[in-house]
C-alpha cells in the first residue's frame, strides 16, 4: 500500500527576507518611496535580474518606517503555478502576521474537494479585514507565475483588497494585472529599472566605503556608465578588482575597467568566471556541484559533494561576500544570487556534464526523504530520471490529493506519460485526481487500463489494494452521477478489498456509502453508515471527517422527527470542529446548519439567526457552495417568519444565483424552489405560481420517490391555496404512504397537517379535525412549532376549533400562543397584491426592469402604444406605485422579478 501522509511540508525559508548586510549602501530615496506607496493599493517593483529589488524590501523593513510596518512576504518559484499551492504559501506568509488565519485557511486549501477559488478569496479578505492593522504583503520573483488561474486570484484580491492592506511585487516582467487602469486612478506606485539603478554617489559609496578599493572618482563613473548603474555588475567588478593582482598598481586597475564591456550576461559570465578562476579547487568545485540548488543547506550540499564541512564552507562563503544570500535568521539555508547560479550551472554543465544527473538525484532523493516532495520531483526530472520521478508521485499523491493539490498531480503524472502504462499506480492516482477535478469522462478509460495492468505489474499484496482504489473511485462518481445503487454496491465492493488498518481510504469509502445509501431514502441504513464513518474518523483522529459525518447523522434524525437527539448530535458535532482556542474550523457549518433548522423549528428564531450567520462565515471560508445556498435558505425562512418578505426573497437570490454554478445538490434546487412558489403563495401572488407550475409540466399521476417528493409536496400546497383541495388529496395521501414508508417522521408530520387544511378547505371540518390530532400527537414529543405556524390564518383557525374540543389542550394551547405573539411582535408584512398580474402584465413588468420605453414595449408586443401604456397604468395601480422605478422596486420585493 504507497503511504498516504496528509501533512504537507511548508518551506518557511520561502517567508524569509533576509536582512540588509553591514556594508549595504543606503538607499533613502527608494525607501522613502516604498513608504509613499503604502498609501496605494499596489507598489509594483519590474526590473531585471540583478538590480536589488529584494535587497531594497530587506533596507525598508529594517527603516524606521518599515519596522512599524508588518510585512508577509513571500519568494515564489515555478512550483507556485498550482493555484492551491500559490495560495497555500500565500496564506502561509499571511499567518505570520496572524497565526489563527493561517491554521484556518490552510486547513480549508488543503482538502479533496478545496473551495472555488474565488469563494476561498472572498472568505480570506473576509479574515484580513479583522486585522486591526495596516500592513504589506509581498510577493517576490513573481515573473515565474504564467497560470491565469494564479493571475485570476490575484486580480481579484487586488480589486478586493483591505483599504488596511497593500501588495508589493517584485518581478521581471510586468504581470498581466490592469496596471494601465490603476495608473489612470492613481491606485498604483512603480519602481522600474531607471530608478533602481546607482547613482554616481552610490557607486562611489559602493566601491570605496563598503568594498574599500579606492576608486578614483574617473574609474568609478567609468563603472557606473558601463554596467549602467547594474548592481549585480558593480559587484562582480568589485570581486575581481580583489585580485591581489589587480590591487598592486592603478594602471592595472585601468585596464581592466577598459576591458569590461558588453552585455550584463557577457560581463557577469567573464566576471564569474574570474572569480571562479581564484578561488582554492575545494571551494571551486563546492559552488559548481551545489549550483543546480534552488535553495542549500548544509546537510543537502554534503548530499551532494560527499563533504561533512559544508555548512561551514556555506558561512565562509557568505563572509566571503560571494553572492551567498541567507534564507533565514539562523543561518541553516542560503541561495546563491540568482545571476551567480546561472554562471555556475554553466560552467558546471561545460566542465562536468557526467556529474550532472547524478547530482540531481541525490538532490531528489534527500529532498523527499525530508518532505520537500515538489523539488523531489524536480530534480528527479531534471536528473531525466523519470522512474525516480514516478516513484516520487506514488508514494505522495494521495497526501497532495487530500490536501486538493488534484492539479499538480495531474501535470506530474502527464511528465511521466509513457510509465502511467506500465504503472497501474499512476493511472489510478489520475482518476483521483479527474474525480477532484471533474474530468469523469475520462475516468473509465484510466481505470480500464490500471485493472488490465495490475497482474503483471504489481505484487499479489497489491493487488487487492489498487482494486479497492478503483472501486471507491467509481463509487465516487456514480453517486456524482446520480446512480446511488451503482454507487452502493462499488463501495461495498471496495470496503471488501481494503486492508485492514488503512482508515483513510475506509473513511473516504464509508462516507461515500453514506452519501449513496442516503439517495435511495433508506434513512435507517444511512443513518447507520454514517455514524460507522463517524466512528473510524474520530479513530484516525480526524475531526473534520468526523465532524462531517456526525452532522449528516444529525440531518437524518431530523429528517425522522428526532429533533432533541439530532440536536444533540450536531453539539458534538461542532464541538469536535472547534479547536481549544474556541475557533470553530469550516466542517462545523454543517451542524451548525443542522442546528439552526432545529432551532427555527422549535421557534427559537434568535438562536437560529446566531447560527445561520455561523454558517454563512464558515461558509465562505470553506468555500462549498451548497452549504451556502441552504445558510441563504435557512437566512430567508427566518426572515419570512419575522414577516420581512422582501428580505426573504433577497436571501432566496443570493442562494439561487450560487445554486447557478457547479457544486449545489438538485435536492437544494428543489428547495430553492419549493420556497420561491411557497413565498408567492403567502402573496397570494397565484398568477407567478401558475405560471412556474405550468413550466415545469408536472405529472400528477408520475410515480412518488424519495427524490422527487419535495416537487409533490409543493404541487400539493399549490392546490391547496388554488381552492383545489380534492386534487391535493390525492396527491397527499399517496405521499403519506410513501414517507411512512421510509421513516420520514419530519415530513410525515408536514403531510398530516396539509391534509388537515385541505379537508378544512372541502369542508370536511371533522376530517380535518382527526387528522389535525394525528398531526399534534407526532409533534408535540419533539417540541414542533413552525411547522403549524408557518400555515398562516387557516391553521390558526383549525387550531382554534381543536382547542375547543379538548384536542391536546395544552400543546393546542401554546402553539395558539405562539401564533398570538408573532402576529403582535413581528413587523408589518409586505401586503399581497391587490389583485394578481394578468400574464401579459407580468410580461410588460419584466420589460420595464430591464428599461424599455412604452413606446419599446409597444413594439416588443406587437401592440399600439396606447395598449402598452393601458396595462402599465393597471400594473401601476395593482401593484399601489406611481413610478416605473417604484413598480421594479415592488415587484423585485414581492418576488415577481
Amino acid at each position: 500500500m504507497r503511504r498516504v501522509d496528509t501533512s504537507h511540508q511548508l518551506i518557511s525559508t520561502k517567508l524569509f527576507v533576509p536582512p540588509p548586510r553591514p556594508t549595504l549602501v543606503p538607499r533613502p530615496r527608494l525607501v522613502e518611496r516604498l513608504s509613499q506607496g503604502l498609501t496605494h493599493p499596489l507598489t509594483l517593483v519590474s526590473a531585471p535580474a540583478g538590480f536589488g529589488k529584494t535587497t531594497l524590501i530587506s533596507e525598508w523593513r529594517a527603516s524606521n518606517a518599515g519596522r512599524d510596518y508588518p510585512l508577509a512576504c513571500l519568494s515564489l518559484e515555478n512550483d507556485d503555478n498550482d493555484p492551491t499551492r500559490f495560495l497555500t504559501y500565500v496564506v502561509a506568509a499571511l499567518g505570520t502576521l496572524k497565526p489563527d488565519l493561517a491554521e484556518t485557511a490552510l486547513g480549508t486549501l488543503q482538502s479533496p474537494q478545496p473551495p472555488p477559488l474565488e469563494t476561498f478569496l472572498i472568505g480570506l479578505i473576509n479574515d484580513l479585514g479583522e486585522l486591526d492593522h495596516s500592513f504589506a504583503l509581498v510577493l517576490d520573483d513573481y515573473h515565474v507565475i504564467g497560470t491565469r488561474p494564479v493571475h485570476e486570484a490575484l486580480g481579484f484580491l487586488l480589486d478586493h483588497l483591505p483599504t488596511h492592506m497593500h501588495l508589493v511585487l517584485l518581478t521581471r516582467a510586468d504581470p498581466p494585472l490592469p496596471l494601465a487602469r490603476m495608473r489612470a486612478r492613481n491606485q498604483l506606485v512603480e519602481i522600474r529599472a531607471d530608478d533602481l539603478r546607482f547613482t554616481s554617489t552610490e557607486s562611489a559609496a559602493f566601491f570605496n566605503q563598503v568594498q574599500g578599493l579606492a576608486l578614483s572618482n574617473e574609474h568609478v563613473s567609468a563603472l557606473e556608465q558601463r554596467t549602467e548603474g547594474w548592481i549585480a555588475g558593480l559587484q562582480l567588478a568589485a570581486l575581481a578588482m580583489h585580485s591581489p593582482r589587480l590591487m598592486q598598481r592603478s594602471e592595472d586597475i585601468a585596464s581592466f575597467i577598459a576591458a569590461f564591456t558588453g552585455s550584463h550576461y557577457y560581463v557577469a559570465d567573464y566576471l564569474a568566471t574570474e572569480v571562479l578562476n581564484r578561488q582554492p579547487e575545494p571551494v571551486r568545485s563546492f559552488l559548481l556541484q551545489t549550483s543546480i540548488l534552488d535553495r542549500m543547506t548544509g546537510e543537502l550540499c554534503d548530499r551532494l559533494t560527499g563533504r561533512s564541512d559544508s555548512q561551514f564552507i556555506l558561512i565562509q562563503l557568505e563572509t566571503a561576500n560571494l553572492f551567498l544570500i541567507p534564507l533565514d535568521e539562523e543561518r541553516r539555508w542560503y541561495r546563491y544570487h540568482h545571476l551567480f547560479a546561472d554562471v555556475l550551472r554553466t560552467q558546471l554543465q561545460q566542465a562536468y556534464p557526467d556529474q550532472l544527473a547524478e547530482l540531481h538525484k541525490r538532490a531528489a532523493e534527500w529532498y523527499e526523504q525530508n518532505g520537500f516532495v515538489p523539488e523531489a520531483f524536480n530534480h528527479a526530472m531534471a536528473a531525466g530520471d523519470q522512474l525516480l520521478a514516478a516513484q516520487f508521485i506514488e508514494n505522495n499523491a494521495m497526501a497532495m490529493w487530500m490536501r486538493g493539490e488534484a492539479a499538480t498531480v495531474l501535470t506530474w503524472i502527464n511528465a511521466v506519460a509513457p510509465l502511467v502504462r506500465e504503472r497501474p499506480w499512476l493511472a489510478i492516482y489520475q482518476s483521483w485526481a479527474f474525480i477532484c477535478t471533474g474530468q469523469l469522462d475520462q475516468l473509465e478509460s484510466k481505470l480500464q487500463g490500471a485493472e488490465q495492468r495490475l497482474a503483471r505489474h504489481v505484487t499479489d499484496a497489491e493487488v487487492e489494494t489498487m482494486r479497492s482504489h478503483i472501486a471507491v473511485i467509481r463509487s465516487l462518481a456514480a453517486a456524482r452521477l446520480g446512480e446511488p445503487q451503482k454507487a452502493i454496491t462499488l463501495a461495498q465492493q471496495a470496503l471488501d478489498l481494503l486492508p485492514d488498518g488503512d482508515n483513510v481510504i475506509r473513511g473516504i469509502i464509508i462516507f461515500t456509502l453514506g452519501e449513496a445509501t442516503w439517495q435511495t431514502g433508506d434513512l435507517a441504513g444511512a443513518r447507520r453508515v454514517f455514524e460507522e464513518a463517524s466512528q473510524i474518523n474520530i479513530m484516525a483522529d480526524n475531526s473534520l471527517g468526523g465532524a462531517l459525518a456526525l452532522a449528516s447523522v444529525a440531518a437524518l434524525l431530523t429528517e425522522q422527527g428526532e429533533l432533541q437527539r439530532a440536536a444533540e448530535i450536531d453539539q458534538t458535532a461542532v464541538q469536535m470542529a472547534t479547536r481549544s482556542e474556541g475557533r470553530m474550523m469550516p466542517a462545523a457549518a454543517q451542524a451548525c446548519l443542522g442546528l439552526s433548522g432545529i432551532e427555527y423549528e422549535w421557534n427559537e428564531l434568535d438562536a437560529a439567526r446566531r447560527n445561520v450567520e455561523q454558517v454563512l462565515e464558515l461558509g465562505r471560508r470553506w468555500g462549498n457552495p451548497d452549504t451556502l445556498a441552504n445558510a441563504h435558505l435557512m437566512q430567508a425562512r427566518l426572515q419570512q417568519a419575522q414577516g420581512d418578505s422582501a428580505a426573504a426573497f433577497g436571501s432566496l437570490r443570493k442562494a439561487e444565483a450560487l445554486a447557478q454554478g457547479d457544486g449545489v445538490t438538485n435536492v437544494t434546487v428543489l428547495r430553492l424552489e419549493a420556497f420561491r412558489l411557497r413565498l408567492w403563495l403567502v402573496q397570494a401572488n397565484h398568477e407567478a405560481v401558475t405560471r412556474r407550475a405550468r413550466e415545469q409540466h408536472f405529472d400528477f399521476h408520475g410515480v412518488i420517490t424519495y427524490q422527487n417528493q419535495q416537487a409533490y409536496l409543493t404541487m400539493a400546497r399549490i392546490m391547496i391555496a388554488q381552492q383545489q383541495p380534492d386534487t391535493a388529496l390525492n396527491l397527499l395521501e399517496r405521499l403519506l404512504v410513501q414517507v411512512e414508508a421510509l421513516g420520514q417522521m419530519g415530513r410525515v408530520l408536514e403531510v398530516l397537517i396539509l391534509q388537515a387544511l385541505a379537508l378544512a378547505e372541502s369542508g370536511d371540518t371533522s376530517g380535518a379535525l382527526t387528522t389535525l390530532t394525528r398531526a399534534l400527537l407526532l409533534g408535540k414529543p419533539e417540541g414542533y412549532v413552525r411547522v403549524f405556524l408557518d400555515e398562516g390564518a387557516p391553521m390558526a383557525k383549525l387550531l382554534r376549533h381543536a382547542g375547543s374540543r379538548g384536542i391536546s389542550p395544552k400543546y393546542v394551547a401554546e402553539l395558539l400562543s405562539q401564533f398570538d405573539s408573532e402576529i403582535g411582535a413581528a413587523p408589518a408584512a409586505q401586503q399581497p397584491l391587490i389583485e394578481p398580474l394578468t400574464e401579459r402584465e407580468l410580461e410588460v413588468l419584466r420589460l420595464l426592469a430591464d428599461g424599455l420605453s412604452n413606446q419599446d414595449i409597444a413594439n416588443k408586443l406587437v401592440v399600439a402604444l396606447g395598449t402598452a401604456k393601458s396595462h402599465t397604468a393597471s400594473l401601476y395601480r395593482k401593484l399601489a406605485v406611481t413610478s416605473r422605478t417604484q413598480a421594479v422596486a415592488r415587484a423585485r420585493d414581492l418576488g415577481l422579478i
